[in-house]
């Protein structure tokens, strides 16, 4: 039996309630909920012992309950935690059904992927966990993606991990297909490996959202701003080394501000953790965000949703207040996955950053600042060509633009052809969590400022699902 099963089976005899076994044990009704739901195991025997010491605890004084012993609860709990829990499949198995469904040789598959091959076929026999486990779910989704249309496979592909994204059909391009294909096999391929410090992530960003004073952050957004003078003459240069390339990124947010461009783009795939060392970076970089909101400007900011989770986690921290504002539109590119290198650029009326580097080499990377009209006419061009690409991340909608929220919640309705949503229960006061049958989860906002977060991206939306 799974820790989730034993734990049910005492749960049941004792006919007690998640919220009164938790306070028995001294452990939160949100933890409780996940180990029996078996999206979590307990990882210290400190948690399994005071588990074991609440079931006894709670047995006492019920005659029908056999008398139970904390030794014997124990052992028991402690056998089902050691025990093998995987749900389903494992990355492996699930890579491996994937090849032999569509019938991608290991060698084929290794070459394309730029993986080894003994590596490949390791992972496969499940002899080898991958710590890249999510690049290398992206590389073999891409792979898998080209060969099912090259091959006209594309319809097993529902038979065995389930529905596909309808959208990327109905857009008619074969690029487009090919990556919304790669995105769903990805999200079906990494669906099965979420582990224990992924949640604790998640949580903590639930745990965030809940008790966050937004209001006071949106109401200092919507205030005007007077701003000292800013040299905005026609000039151009290149900028080297780590505190010269962050201090003209902070540079490029204080001449879009001062100039109140109307327009900003930003997009950027440098690592944020190693860019996180320079410290305070980060603060100064989203005042620079919010001073050209509060000057009068919209941001579209492309994110790179490719990342470790912790990174991503990170940045919806730091992002999220400024969404609220209503003058951010985040968007993300699908399949787009480059380990070589990395690039920013950052765009406004009068202005222009770009940056390439070498991934792993940030700090040797460089920067080309410009405010000359020729450059300017390059780089709009180049933000226009990426926006065509990019897809929506994040809808946002809120409370005081009445309707757009149950516009929304019609037309998911009939995308699932009648089928409700699920809301999924929490100790959250602040906070509710939706899932809706087609694609995408909601997170809702309940205290001022009122707001519904729409996540349509698959990896974002599984690890909500997984809580």
């Amino acid at each position: 039996m799974s820790f989730a099963d034993v734990l049910n089976s005492y749960c049941t005899s004792l006919n007690c309630t998640n919220a009164a076994l938790a306070e028995q044990c001294g452990i939160s009704a949100s933890a409780l909920s996940r180990y029996r739901n078996g999206s979590r195991i307990p990882k210290s025997t400190e948690t399994v012992r005071q588990l074991a010491r609440g079931i006894v605890s709670l047995s006492q004084g019920l005659p029908e309950v056999p008398l139970l012993s904390i030794d014997d609860v124990e052992t028991a709990l402690e056998t089902a935690q050691k025990g093998p829990q995987l749900v389903g499949m494992s990355f492996g198995d699930r890579l491996n059904l994937l090849m032999n469904k569509l019938g991608i040789s290991n060698v084929y598959m290794a070459r394309l992927a730029k993986v080894d091959p003994s590596y490949l076929s390791r992972i496969r026999s499940g002899q080898r966990v991958p710590a890249d486990r999510d690049s290398i779910a992206i590389l073999c989704a891409r792979v898998a993606s080209y060969w099912s249309i090259l091959n006209d496979k594309v319809a097993i592909l529902p038979t065995f991990i389930g529905e596909l994204d309808e959208a990327a059909f109905d857009a008619g391009s074969g690029l487009d297909l090919q990556a919304s294909l790669a995105d769903d096999i990805a999200f079906w391929l990494m669906g099965s490996d979420i582990v224990e410090t992924d949640i604790d992530m998640v949580e903590s960003l639930l745990d965030w959202l809940n008790t966050c004073d937004f209001a006071a952050i949106v109401e200092e957004l919507a205030c005007p701003l007077d701003m000292p003078l800013v040299d905005l003459s026609p000039r151009a240069g290149f900028h080297y080394g780590a505190e010269e390339m962050q201090r003209v990124e902070l540079e490029f947010l204080d001449i879009a501000a001062y100039a109140r461009s109307k327009d900003v783009f930003m997009s950027s795939d440098m690592p944020l953790l190693e860019m996180e060392l320079e410290q305070g970076f980060y603060r100064r970089f989203m005042r620079g965000v919010g001073q050209v909101i509060r000057r009068g400007g919209h941001v579209n900011i492309v994110h790179s949703i490719d990342r470790p989770l912790e990174e991503t986690v990170q940045a919806l921290r730091r992002w999220i207040p400024v969404y609220l504002s209503g003058r951010v539109t985040p968007y993300y590119l699908r399949g787009m996955v480059n380990r070589l290198f990395c690039h920013a650029n950052y765009i406004c009326d009068t202005c222009a950053l770009s940056c390439e580097a070498v991934m792993g080499h940030q700090s040797e990377g460089r920067y080309y600042l410009s405010l000359l009209p020729d450059d300017l006419a390059y780089y709009q061009r180049k933000m226009e060509f990426i926006l065509e690409k990019a897809s929506s991340l994040l809808e946002i909608y809120l409370e005081d633009v009445p309707g757009d929220f149950e516009r929304f919640e019609q037309a998911e309705r009939l995308r699932a052809q009648g089928d409700g949503r699920e809301v999924r229960p929490g100790a959250y006061e602040n906070l509710r969590v939706m899932f809706y049958p087609a694609d995408c989860a909601v997170i809702s906002l309940l205290r001022k400022p009122a707001a519904h977060l729409v996540l349509r991206h698959p990896k974002l939306r599984y690890a909500f699902s997984v809580m």
